[in-house]
């Protein structure tokens, strides 16, 4: 286990090796696919694809169109300044990403939980930290991971190989200590997600699960809980992610871009003065963008530290292993 207290913060590259995409692939599934995707529910009809501003029509066609004229990568952000397009632009990174859900919780043979790519980062973190040392049940009396993640990712790999994980490899505990084991890890979805796992792995009526978008009905529902960059603004208190990111001793950037729009939701005004080690992954990042990003993160403690990125090429299993302690 961790002994010093560490918060992951997770962008799109995070989920890259479980086959899930990064934001330029999500726009491109978007543009691409999202339309058939949409009208294979057999209960959608015509008004799946039109709005209404002012009492005049907005196609889905158009919302397609101007994203892909826009240039414009992330998808929240082109939502966040076309607000009227917002409904057509939840449901299309609902779709989207609930098939990929699908592909990574099939327990079939060709399971992408099974068959991950050689940067399975969570493997590593779960066998070197989060069970090492747990030779016994005896040791989960008073266990603490001390791990958070913040997760500016919508889909829910993070929490279902969790509790995949930890429900198998600790299969002789009850079912309420499995859960109460899992709890003690920390999630916060920056802009909400496809559902709450909890209820999944209660089995709460209405859960949705890995891939269960089936319909026009579920596709609505589960589209409200995806937030813009507005809309997190106004309505959701991010008391609780400061106080993680405040009280850290380790922080990892894990497949983030460092847009403008998500650093405003992460709070580094205030951290204790005790001492903090924030590193970065780095897959292309120019000398000039890791000097912009240093100086244009909010918080006095971050400009004054800085982020410590590791060399081009660096993605998240090889900067935990350099780094993590």
């Amino acid at each position: 286990m961790l002994r010093k207290k560490t918060v992951f913060i997770l962008g799109a590259g995070a989920s890259a090796p479980y086959k899930f995409p990064t934001a330029d692939g999500l726009k491109k599934q978007i543009i691409n696919e999202s339309s058939s995707l949409l009208s294979s529910f057999n209960d959608a009809g015509n008004k799946i694809f039109v709005r209404y501003l002012d009492k005049k029509p907005i196609y889905y066609e158009d919302f397609i169109e101007g994203y892909n004229k826009a240039k414009t990568i992330s998808i929240d952000l082109y939502l966040n300044i076309n607000p009227h397009l917002a409904d057509f632009g939840k449901m299309a990174i609902a779709v989207c990403l609930n098939k990929a859900e699908l592909a990574y919780g099939n327990e079939g043979s060709n399971s992408i939980f099974k068959n991950v790519d050689m940067t399975d980062w969570l493997e590593y973190l779960f066998n070197n930290f989060i069970i090492n040392g747990i030779t016994n049940l005896e040791h989960l009396n008073d266990y603490e991971p001390n791990i958070t993640f913040i997760t500016f990712n919508y889909e829910r790999s993070l929490e279902y190989f969790l509790w995949t994980t930890l429900s198998n490899h600790f299969s002789l505990l009850s079912y309420e200590d499995k859960f109460k084991l899992y709890k003690k890890f920390k999630i916060f979805h920056i802009y909400g997600d496809l559902g709450d796992y909890d209820d999944v792995i209660k089995g709460r009526n209405g859960a949705n699960k890995l891939g269960g978008i089936d319909s026009l009905y579920v596709l609505n529902r589960i589209s409200k809980n995806i937030k813009t960059i507005y809309e997190r603004k106004e309505a959701q208190d991010n008391s609780n992610i400061k106080t993680e990111l405040q009280t850290a001793k380790n922080i990892f950037f894990m497949g983030y871009g460092f847009g403008k729009e998500n650093n405003a939701m992460l709070d580094f005004f205030r951290p204790k003065l005790d001492l903090k080690h924030i590193y970065s992954t780095n897959v292309d990042f120019s000398t000039n963008e890791i000097v912009r990003f240093n100086e244009t993160m909010p918080g006095a403690y971050i400009q004054r530290t800085g982020i410590s990125f590791a060399e081009k090429g660096t993605k998240c299993l090889n900067l935990i292993k350099e780094w993590l302690k």
